[in-house]
């Protein structure tokens, strides 16, 4: 493999962790977008149901839920961010398709490839460290690479991956 081959890999390989994170940002945040609109509607249904049954303090709680999913999600752009993490996720798809058709990659075209890489790179949202450590050992697998080149993620950093970053932040390799 020449310095130019191992160059265009390395960098298809950065996009294809960003392929894997956008997707799994996207993913969540559309989760929260759905189940957000999914409570207030069960929620006001249930408000105006038993407002017809003339159960007003079920229709407080119903309506106090209503008012609470729509608040948050509007304070935390649910849908926006989703939109926003899709849009990166499709970049990241059309710059990994462009690398697919490179043949005989030269310097230039490499240099040029990585020039749309930092493009997208300044539209970037702030990554997450643990979600960014789970798609590159994901990525490793999936090229089946040795195990001793994935990331140290510790178990109790997981749940709240979505959220925040646990201590420690750095992702050590495993060898």
């Amino acid at each position: 493999m020449t310095s130019v081959d191992r160059t265009l890999w390395d960098l298809a390989f950065r996009v294809w962790v960003s392929q894997r994170y956008y997707a799994k940002r996207h993913a969540f945040f559309h989760a929260l977008d759905r189940g957000t609109t999914f409570v207030s509607a069960l929620s006001a249904t249930g408000a105006f149901g038993t407002l017809l049954a003339e159960l007003p303090g079920i229709a407080l709680y119903a309506s106090l839920v209503v008012a609470l999913t729509l608040t948050t999600s509007l304070v935390f752009g649910f849908g926006e961010l989703s939109s926003k993490y899709n849009q990166l996720y499709r970049r990241y798809s059309d710059l990994a398709v462009s690398i697919s058709r490179t043949a005989n990659p030269s310097a230039s075209r490499v240099r040029e490839l990585t020039a749309q890489r930092f493009e997208i790179a300044k539209d970037e949202l702030l990554r997450l460290g643990v979600i960014e450590a789970k798609c590159y050992n994901e990525e490793i697998e999936s090229q089946g690479l040795d195990d001793g080149y994935k990331r140290r993620v510790r178990p109790y950093q997981i749940p709240l991956a979505h959220v925040i970053t646990l201590p420690p932040d750095d992702f050590p390799p495993l060898s």
